[in-house]
């Protein structure tokens, strides 16, 4: 587009008033094109400053380079909005090439491979695309991921559009590959070449089975990141189990015990993600760590957490209490309330939750 438009912009920048953007384009007056050329360098122009280059016909289009909206305070400049605006220009189409002064995002130029299911590993992947990066989901075809059907499966309120799936699923591409095909492990591999990370949360019997292990995966690439969520441990008599937030992260770690007034109330249960996306986000830290690490070593590496880890961090006060024997009163019944820190009744019938600390100064 860029070539069939005009012949080379560029080192102009800073006769603009604005930085140089590295000389990537240059303007050619000899350039004889049938295109009218006017530069503008992130929304502003010098007055006088208008370039044009062959003829100047009104279905012309006008290329400038940076956003429209421009910056004020650059001496003797006038706003490139003014120019598109005006009447003369109002139908003349327009090509915009960049926009210097806007921020690039953190991890623009990562590219992620998000071969998880349902929410903890996903969401890993959706916090990276917040920040930039691009995400190819990979995703069975015909059915899909299994976070498509929570909604409906999971006897949570319908709505216009399937949140559960926004929530997880922003920001991605998403291509549809049975992995039990060869041709689609051949494609797989392809998108791994030039992959920065891997993640994955399929149990292990299955990683084997497609051959989605690490050492699978990462021979294909020796700057790739590897990153593994499981349920309960990389290692161990359940590492090969499956598991959801609730079980591994929510009743395993003790959090359903403990967050009950006593021991003859029923346990409750947790709601839809409520362990996988802190999951996730541990998962997040120790990707953007081993990104870190390759920035310094220029190789890749595996990285991992799991469901039952972070919900023993969650509950890690009481857990860490168990363990230098601490011994914790008896919750037959509930305990009485404590004034600084409890839910106490109104006299209108409602709750308050009250959070209090004291300071010494």
């Amino acid at each position: 587009l860029l070539s069939g438009v005009v012949k080379g912009i560029g080192s102009y920048g800073n006769s603009f008033g604005v930085p140089n953007l590295g000389g990537e384009l240059r303007f050619d007056p000899s350039y004889d094109g049938n295109c009218l050329v006017n530069v503008f360098a992130a929304g502003i122009v010098k007055k006088d400053s208008i370039f044009y280059s062959g003829a100047t016909g009104p279905d012309l289009p006008l290329v400038y380079l940076g956003a429209k909206t421009g910056r004020d305070g650059v001496k003797g400049a006038i706003m490139a909005s003014d120019i598109f605006e005006s009447e003369e220009n109002l139908d003349r189409p327009t090509v915009q090439i960049g926009d210097p002064f806007k921020e690039k995002l953190l991890l623009e130029g990562i590219k992620v491979v998000d071969a998880a299911s349902f929410i903890a590993g996903p969401a890993a992947a959706t916090i990276m695309s917040d920040y930039g990066a691009e995400v190819i989901k990979i995703e069975p075809p015909e059915v899909g991921d299994s976070l498509r059907w929570l909604i409906s499966r999971g006897r949570m309120p319908e709505g216009p559009d399937n949140y559960c799936w926004q929530l997880t699923s922003r920001n991605k591409k998403s291509i549809a590959l049975n992995l039990k095909d060869k041709e689609a492990q051949e494609i797989l591999i392809d998108l791994v070449k030039t992959a920065d990370v891997f993640i994955t949360n399929m149990a292990f019997p299955i990683r084997e089975r497609l051959k989605l292990r690490s050492e699978d995966i990462r021979p294909h690439n020796e700057r790739l990141i590897y990153a593994s969520l499981s349920g309960y441990g990389e290692v161990g008599p359940d590492a090969n189990r499956t598991a959801y937030d609730s079980l591994a992260w929510w009743a395993r770690s003790g959090l359903m015990d403990f967050v009950r007034p006593s021991t003859s109330s029923p346990p409750a249960w947790s709601t839809p993600g409520m362990g996988d996306h802190p999951t996730a986000t541990a998962l997040f830290s120790a990707i953007m760590t081993a990104l870190y690490r390759r920035e310094k070593t220029g190789k890749g590496t595996e990285v991992s957490t799991s469901l039952m880890a972070n919900g023993a961090w969650s509950n890690g006060c009481f857990i860490q209490g168990a363990l230098m024997d601490v011994e914790f009163a008896d919750r037959t019944d509930p305990l009485p309330k404590h004034p600084f820190g409890d839910i106490f009744d109104t006299r209108d019938g409602r709750q308050v939750a009250l959070a209090l600390s004291l300071i010494h100064i």
